[in-house]
């Protein structure tokens, strides 16, 4: 699981974080979304996971990594990592976290575009980018309903 968040301290609106989770491409939840407590959640192929994780590793990131699988926050205690975007990395084997810094948010998040091919999960992508005034070409506001 990979989730970002990030709530700018003048936000006129909560940014609700967005979560990438594995399933197999057969599962029902493949190329869905759903909304919970925790944020919105999009479900993507192994390989989208592999690819997006692939990105991380090599970008310019510094990682805090523990052997201590941490549970997620809430909408309610969710908070923004000192005004940048937090990144959170969970398996089974521990949790990784890094941030971005505010400044740097478009050019990073820009830099893990092509991992996504899942086309929900990148249709999402792309929203969240627009939700902090980041340049996305081609996005489709119309291409999906917002409902799950």
């Amino acid at each position: 699981m990979v989730r970002f968040f990030y709530q700018p301290p003048d936000s006129e609106y909560f940014h609700v974080a967005l979560l990438f989770r594995v399933v197999k491409k057969n599962d029902p939840r493949w190329n869905t979304i759903a909304y919970s407590d925790l944020g919105r959640t999009s479900y993507v192929s192994l390989s989208d996971m592999q690819r997006l994780m692939a990105k991380l590793a090599h970008s310019l990131l510094q990682w805090d990594q523990s052997a201590t699988v941490e549970s997620l926050e809430t909408y309610k205690t969710i908070h923004s990592y000192g005004y940048g975007m937090g990144i959170k990395v969970r398996s089974a084997n521990g949790t990784a976290k890094s941030r971005i810094a505010h400044d740097n948010i478009c050019e990073t998040l820009a830099t893990l575009y092509g991992a996504l091919r899942t086309p929900r999960a990148l249709w999402e992508f792309q929203g969240f980018r627009l939700q902090y005034h980041c340049q996305v070409l081609g996005y489709n506001p119309d291409a999906y309903s917002e409902r799950p």
